[in-house]
C-alpha cells in the first residue's frame, strides 16, 4: 500500500435535509469506514416509494464492499432485505400500490486501494478529485447540465435487471479498465499534492459546485473548507438563498490526508 493511500481518511461526512424542521425526512444516506477504506453514499429519488429505506439499505450492503462478478446477486439481497423490512402485511392498499411501482436510490462507493482510488457510481451522486487548484477529474458526471437529465437508478423491481442500463452497468464492473472511466466504473491515480481530497456529494450540492462562471473556484474553495455539520449547513444555507442551489437534501464527505483541523 502506498504511503498516500495509508495517510487517507474521512475528513468530514454529513448531510442537510432538504427542510430543517423535518430532519427525519432526509432521503440521502451515507457511511465511512476508513479501517476498510470504504466510503458510500446514496440518494433516495424522492418520487419513489420509501427511497429513504432504499438508500439505507444500498449503504448498508456497500459497505462490505461490492462485488465485480456477482452484482446481480448482490442486488438481489439488498431487495430481498428492503422488502424484509418494509412491513408487506401491514402496508394499505394504496402503500401496496406504490410499493408495487418500485423505490429508486443512486449509489456512489469510494474505496482507497493500494495504488489508485477506485469510483463505483451509480446515478446522479458523484465523486470528483480535487484541490485549491481546481478539480481534476469528476464521475459519472462533469457538467452541471447533466443533473437535468433524468438519472438511471438503482431499483427494487428486479424487471429493471433485463435492462441495457443495467447490462452496460455488469459489464463496466467486469472489465477493468485501469485508469479509465467506463460505465459505472472509474480508476484514478492518487495525486501527488498534499492538499488533494475526494469529494462525494449528492446532485443539489453537485450540481451546484459545477457550474462554470465567475464562483466556480469561490464554490470549490468552500466545499474544500467544510469540517463540522456548522460549516455545511451554512454553505448550503447561504447556496440556496444567494447562488440558486436546488432545495434538496444535500450530503458531503471529503477523503483525503489528515490535517490537524481536521474533524467528523
Amino acid at each position: 500500500m502506498s504511503n498516500r493511500s495509508k495517510r487517507w481518511r474521512a475528513l468530514f461526512a454529513g448531510s442537510v435535509p432538504k427542510d430543517s424542521a423535518y430532519p427525519e425526512s432526509n432521503e440521502d444516506k451515507l457511511r465511512t469506514c476508513d479501517d476498510a477504506r470504504l466510503y458510500v453514499l446514496s440518494d433516495g429519488a424522492s418520487e419513489s416509494f420509501n427511497s429513504q429505506l432504499w438508500a439505507d439499505v444500498l449503504v448498508q450492503q456497500a459497505s462490505s464492499g461490492i462485488p465485480s462478478t456477482r452484482f446481480t446477486r448482490w442486488l438481489k439481497k439488498a431487495i430481498a432485505q428492503y422488502e424484509e423490512r418494509s412491513d408487506l402485511a401491514n402496508l394499505s392498499w394504496s402503500q401496496e400500490a406504490a410499493f408495487a411501482r418500485g423505490s429508486f436510490a443512486s449509489l456512489l462507493v469510494v474505496s482507497l486501494l493500494d495504488d489508485h482510488i477506485e469510483v463505483i457510481a451509480i446515478g446522479d451522486t458523484v465523486a470528483l478529485l480535487a484541490s485549491d487548484e481546481g478539480i481534476t477529474h469528476s464521475f459519472p458526471y462533469s457538467e452541471s447540465e447533466q443533473f437535468q437529465q433524468r438519472p438511471h437508478l438503482l431499483s427494487t423491481l428486479r424487471s429493471r435487471h433485463s435492462t441495457q442500463f443495467f447490462r452496460e452497468l455488469l459489464r463496466s464492473l467486469i472489465d477493468d479498465r485501469g485508469t479509465q472511466e467506463s460505465g459505472c466504473l472509474a480508476h484514478w491515480h492518487y495525486p501527488s499534492s498534499d492538499a488533494s481530497v475526494v469529494i462525494c456529494v449528492t446532485d443539489a450540492l453537485g450540481e451546484w459546485l459545477l457550474r462554470k462562471d465567475e464562483r466556480s473556484h469561490d464554490r470549490l474553495k468552500a466545499l474544500l473548507g467544510v469540517r463540522t455539520h456548522e460549516d455545511l449547513a451554512d454553505l448550503v444555507e447561504k447556496a440556496r438563498l444567494e447562488d440558486g442551489m436546488r432545495r434538496d437534501d444535500s450530503s458531503l464527505i471529503l477523503i483525503g490526508e489528515a490535517d490537524d483541523t481536521s474533524h467528523t
